[in-house]
């Protein structure tokens, strides 16, 4: 279980990893869950993304959900995803200037970053995703497009 800080009526907004098995998506294994915790400890399960084709553990950027608002009553969850490789910082454009994700290693694997991002006030989606190793190097983009649902 991952813990963002970012809490509303709802709880607080975390992620996990989730189980995939599928025959239609065989180099596929897991997914990655937006769920509410609330104040007891109860979870919820808000939106699951994961890789839709090849392998989904291959370098570079898997099944990013572009920011959405879920459930009754709705909550806001920001654009997340995740990266499969070295990244130490992912970077985005949002209003003309560069924001940084939040990141956290998935403890069943550390080779997957999950990243999200704050959510904008203004309402604008983090464009252009960008991957950065520890030493600064640009990092294999994969696929850095958002999806929706």
């Amino acid at each position: 279980m991952i813990s963002t800080g970012i809490k509303d009526t709802g709880g607080e907004l975390v992620f996990y990893g989730v189980r995939i098995h599928t025959q239609q998506l065989p180099g596929v294994t897991f997914g990655i869950m937006a769920g509410r915790r609330d104040s007891a400890g109860g979870l919820t399960a808000e939106v699951e993304t994961n890789e839709t084709q090849g392998s989904a553990s291959s370098a570079g950027f898997h099944a990013v959900e572009a920011a959405s608002s879920v459930g009754s009553p709705a909550v806001a969850v920001p654009e997340f995803g995740y990266y499969a490789g070295p990244a130490a910082t992912i970077t985005a454009r949002e209003d003309g200037r560069q924001v940084q994700a939040h990141l956290a290693r998935w403890s069943a694997n550390p080779r997957i970053v999950i990243f999200w991002f704050t959510p904008s006030s203004t309402g604008s989606a983090p464009q252009n995703l960008t991957a950065y190793s520890t030493a600064g190097h640009k990092l294999p983009a994969g696929n850095s497009a958002p999806g929706h649902g």
